[in-house]
């Protein structure tokens, strides 16, 4: 007996007679799987957090994530250009080699995250937070963020923000 489909894409299976009726052992044929990358917005759960859980080299440019809850998130090339992450928590999140060009930051907290080797052209940066993190190797270009929080940061040259009267605006070249 075939299934019958109407114009909708639905279908509706039979129902099983006696004569048709299956046995008792059930077979489960499994969904292929996709490791395709993701691409495309998360969504924010009622905590902040964001689904699905971002792995490197995500791609969530132009994105939405204020307020988002990405703790230790993993985020390592990724393509976050024109995201908002305003008042976002990333606290000890790995952003090292991503472009957060032209990114909002504004209020996030970024404190003990790596951004080693990010790209940062002119990204909104009012009061972030930036005590602890590493910002070795960071590109930045445009306006610096002089209302950046820099405490023990590890600036763009290797040095310690602490050395420079707390801040690492003597090399955001």
């Amino acid at each position: 007996m075939g299934l019958t489909g109407g114009c909708t894409g639905q279908s509706v299976a039979p129902q099983p007679t006696a004569a048709t009726r299956p046995s008792t052992t059930t077979t489960t044929v499994a969904a292929p799987s996709t490791t395709a990358e993701f691409s495309g917005c998360p969504t924010l759960a009622s905590d902040l957090t964001v689904s699905p859980r971002p792995e490197p080299g995500v791609n969530w440019a132009g994105c939405n994530l204020e307020n988002a809850n990405l703790k230790h998130a993993d985020l390592r090339s990724a393509n976050l250009q024109r995201v908002n992450l305003g008042y976002s928590e990333l606290q000890g999140a790995d952003l090292s080699g991503a472009d957060l060009s032209q990114a909002q930051l504004n209020a996030a907290d970024l404190a003990n995250s790596n951004l080693q080797g990010a790209r940062m052209v002119i990204t909104g940066m009012e009061y972030t937070n930036l005590t602890g993190a590493n910002l070795r190797g960071v590109r930045f270009g445009g306006f610096p963020p002089p209302d950046a929080i820099w405490a023990d940061t590890t600036c763009p040259d290797g040095t310690n923000s602490d050395s420079h009267r707390g801040t690492c605006l003597h090399d955001l070249g």
